[in-house]
């Protein structure tokens, strides 16, 4: 499989660490294509989480889907040299400023 840089992304992407604000539509991390490399998720709460991460198409593909997430932990939902490409990251939480998430990868 070839590297990121080999397909056309040419500079890292990071969205530092983000609060899961909304629970309905989710929040938007970017829109941009990414290929991620790291997805991160932290649970600030001392319940359990669900989390579900889709890309931000028409169609929306989801990636993680009603995920859960332990109580007071740090979750690693993917972890890849290649990166996984995503047209855009949506994540969405049962509760509202209950997570918070951490994208890394190349655009």
């Amino acid at each position: 499989m070839p590297s990121p840089y080999m397909l056309g992304f040419i500079q890292d992407y990071d969205s530092g660490m983000q609060p899961v604000a909304v629970s309905g539509p989710g929040t938007v991390l970017t829109t941009q294509t990414v290929a991620v490399t790291d997805f991160i998720v932290v649970n600030l709460t001392g319940s359990a989480q669900v989390v579900t991460v889709t890309d931000n198409q028409g169609t929306s593909m989801a990636y993680a889907k009603n995920f859960s997430v332990p109580a007071n932990s740090i979750l690693q939902l993917v972890q890849c040299t290649k990166g996984v490409k995503m047209q855009g990251i949506v994540v969405t939480a049962q509760n509202p400023n209950a997570l918070n998430v951490q994208v890394a990868g190349y655009v």
